[in-house]
């Protein structure tokens, strides 16, 4: 009972765990997550941005062609890529998010 309780509070306990990392201001669109509506490692990229107050353009790369284009660039062969500045991330990395912050 206890562990299906933990369960469902999971979110709380977590934030309360591990709080949002203070970073200092970037300017708008220096990070840009490259993903689709379905993938769930680029929910959680999404959720860790929006909850670090990271401002970032998102963009579907099934939905754009534009953003395919843009993803097949940086090497995309999976879901999420994160683009901070200079520097790409592939996959839910939230570490190397903030280290690319840095």
């Amino acid at each position: 009972m206890i562990t299906i309780a933990a369960w469902q509070a999971w979110p709380i306990i977590n934030h309360q765990l591990n709080p949002p990392v203070a970073l200092a201001p970037i300017p708008a669109g220096s990070v840009v997550l490259y993903s689709t509506a379905w993938c769930g490692y680029c929910t959680k990229t999404r959720n860790f941005l929006t909850d670090n107050q990271i401002p970032f353009a998102e963009h579907d790369v099934e939905k754009s062609p534009e953003a395919y284009r843009e993803y097949q660039a940086l090497g995309g062969k999976g879901v999420p890529v994160v683009r901070v500045n200079d520097q790409v991330l592939h996959g839910y990395d939230p570490k190397g998010i903030i280290t690319a912050l840095r």
